[in-house]
């Protein structure tokens, strides 16, 4: 079975929480046997991506799908923004600092390389499609 679901959403910071509450909700509503650590990574992966989109991408509009089929979970955002391939950047996790704290930001790309089993992109005229999946356990 799969299931699915698209939202439009304007380039504000709000509308990224909007989109991980709904991720989350569709995610907990119909998996079993789902590792609640790789949902909650593949939330905050969603979350960082489309944070980024809006601070860096310059977008006046940003396309989100979900979609859901087996055992994997895969986000597709979609922006109108300036052409960037996130693929393309060597991103690394930053060192702590003499506090033993992580500088705050400059590591979204880090985090969703990281939380993500693929991490996609492709440009399609205007667009950049860039793409999230995670293995996060079998749907009901």
């Amino acid at each position: 079975m799969t299931e699915k679901f698209q939202i439009s959403i304007k380039p504000e910071f709000k509308s990224a929480e909007t989109v991980r509450t709904k991720v989350k909700s569709t995610l907990d509503g119909l998996l079993s046997a789902v590792s609640e650590e790789k949902v909650d990574e593949f939330c905050q992966a969603v979350s960082e991506l489309i944070n980024n989109a809006i601070e860096h991408g310059h977008c006046s509009n940003i396309e989100c799908e979900l979609k859901v089929e087996n055992e994997k979970a895969v986000f597709t955002l979609d922006t109108d923004g300036v052409l960037f391939d996130p693929t393309s950047v060597k991103a690394r996790m930053p060192d702590f600092d003499e506090r033993n704290e992580l500088p705050e930001g400059g590591y979204g790309l880090a985090i969703i390389i990281q939380l993500s089993d693929e991490f996609t992109y492709r440009n399609e005229g205007n667009r950049n499609i860039t793409v999230v999946t995670k293995i996060i356990g079998k749907s009901v």
